[in-house]
């Protein structure tokens, strides 16, 4: 019972960041120029970075193990063996230079709004 409440929760998860994550790029696609500029290149970016990696997820199903000291990492799902768990692991490591990228984006448009009109 608890392995078909998982597998119903990480297939709704998926389903609302698919969701979320289309309609992100929809609406940073056909904001005017003017309201968003080039930020929409990172958010659009940003947003296909997180439907790769709940792509990744939904596939590979990634369980995390502890035995004593050793901590394992094993894929139950469709796509079980180590180069799915090592593309799922690069695509989980993949979001933090797009989220260190984009807070230092902001904090240069806040430091200096004249780059705005650029």
């Amino acid at each position: 019972l608890l392995k078909e409440i998982a597998y119903v929760s990480i297939l709704t998860i998926a389903l609302l960041a698919y969701i979320f994550n289309v309609v992100l790029i929809y609406i940073a696609q056909t904001c005017s120029t003017y309201e968003i500029g080039k930020y929409r290149i990172l958010i659009t970016y940003f947003a296909i970075s997180d439907l790769y990696y709940n792509t990744m997820h939904f596939v590979v199903y990634p369980i995390p193990e502890m035995y004593g000291n050793v901590y394992l990492m094993s894929g139950r799902g469709m796509y079980k063996d180590l180069f799915g768990l090592g593309l799922y692991l690069g695509s989980y490591g993949h979001a933090f230079p797009i989220l260190i990228f984009h807070f230092a984006y902001r904090l240069s448009i806040l430091k200096r709004v004249n780059l705005l009109k650029n």
